[in-house]
């Protein structure tokens, strides 16, 4: 839940930054419903768990396993990131893929 809560505290600041900066809002509303969407997905597998008569071990195993999904998510796209720096391409919202990735990445090693 920790995580998930996280990942939607940074993707909501960034992405009501998004929204006062731009003229338009509907790319930082469906941005925000990508990468919330997991975070919520992840705030509620945790909630989910929780619920679970799991050992503390299995309960902490789980947790170890979200976590290093999320740090694998964000590293393959902090390493695309860097790929495009090399071939002097514009970052473009690096943010949104961070999160979006870390999310993923973590929601598919909590199963």
């Amino acid at each position: 839940m920790t995580l998930g809560g996280l990942l939607l505290t940074l993707s909501v600041s960034h992405h009501v930054r998004e929204i006062a900066v731009l003229s338009t809002q509907l790319g930082p509303m469906i941005a925000l419903f990508l990468d919330g969407s997991l975070s919520l997905g992840l705030i509620y597998a945790g909630y989910w768990l929780r619920q679970r008569n799991l050992t503390a071990t299995t309960e902490w195993s789980v947790g170890i396993w979200t976590i290093f999904g999320g740090l694998v998510g964000a590293t393959i796209a902090g390493i695309t990131l860097t790929v495009e720096v090399i071939e002097g391409r514009p970052l473009v919202e690096p943010q949104f893929r961070l999160l979006v990735s870390a999310g993923g990445g973590a929601l598919v090693l909590f199963t």
